[in-house]
Order: C-alpha cells, then structure tokens, then sequence
C-alpha cells in the first residue's frame, strides 16, 4: 500500500461538522488502531536496526566500516 499522508486533525472543522460522539469516538478507535498499526511498524524496524548494528554491517556516520 501506499503511505498516504495524513493531515492532523483541524479539531474546528471537525467540531463544525457536528458530529455526534459514537462518530467522534468512532474516528478515535480508528484512529488509535492505525496509531497502534504503525508503532507496531516502527518497533519492528527499530529491532531490525539494532540487529544489524549488533553485527557491524551499518555503516558509521562517515560511510566507513567499524
């Protein structure tokens, strides 16, 4: 899929619109299951970064091996 950028809320437009709260708490699960989706992601690659720096193979900063 692609990453589609996602706007932060304009929380007076979203007042403006007058939606009932089971919609606003509606938007807020699903808000907080993406939220969750994607810290899922990040610790992911946080682990698979830590894993191979524990094997040396990521570069330093100035591009050479340790």
């Amino acid at each position: 899929g692609q990453a589609a950028m996602t706007k932060p809320l304009d929380l007076n437009f979203e007042e403006g619109r007058g939606l009932t709260l089971p919609e606003l708490r509606e938007k807020l699960a699903a808000t907080r299951h993406r939220n969750a989706q994607e810290q899922a992601r990040l610790n992911a690659l946080d682990a698979l970064t830590a894993k191979i720096e524990a094997c040396g193979l990521a570069p330093t900063n100035n591009g050479d091996k340790p």
